[in-house]
């Protein structure tokens, strides 16, 4: 298991203890990873971590996501050395080991509340398609014919259109 630390302004903020899975960072309260401030995205990054190897992804954010000072523009690997920055927070990893269990409470068990969080690391905007209910519509069309008598009138018909 992997230990976030998440620091704001130099305080620590929050501990978790993350197992291996794919977790969403960013302002919204449906992230796995909740950092409230103005200056992270919706869904900011994307932590994966399997077999204790980490790696972070931006996810499109408006502010950018740093890795030791370099903002990263692909998956890039993350190591317990790493210093990640993202708005005003600092998160570091640390494997279980290097921190004391006894001060590090376990994040409660995540489960996926969103098919877009479910699939994070696949296609998440495309938009599922909706068929679309028929409606009955009544139009009412006016034709005109081209007579050349001038008291000559057009015709007026409503047609059901489905």
């Amino acid at each position: 298991m992997i230990v976030l630390r998440i620091n704001k302004d130099g305080k620590e903020e929050d501990k978790l203890v993350l197992e291996d899975g794919v977790y969403i960072i960013g302002r919204s309260e449906r992230c796995h990873i909740n950092l409230p401030d103005s200056d992270v995205s919706g869904r900011h990054a994307i932590l994966t971590i399997s077999n204790r190897e980490c790696s972070l992804s931006d996810f499109g954010s408006q502010n950018g996501t740093f890795v030791n000072s370099s903002v990263i523009d692909s998956e890039t690997p993350v190591d317990c050395d790493s210093i990640i920055h993202i708005g005003p927070y600092e998160l570091r990893l640390h494997r279980e080991e290097e921190a004391r269990e006894d001060e590090v409470p376990p994040v409660e068990e995540i489960t996926r509340q969103s098919e877009v969080f479910e699939t994070a690391t696949q296609e998440t905007t495309k938009p599922e398609a909706i068929e679309p209910e028929p409606v009955e519509t009544k139009l009412s069309v006016e034709v005109q014919e081209y007579h050349p008598h001038p008291s000559s009138t057009g015709f007026s018909q409503e047609i059901d259109i489905m």
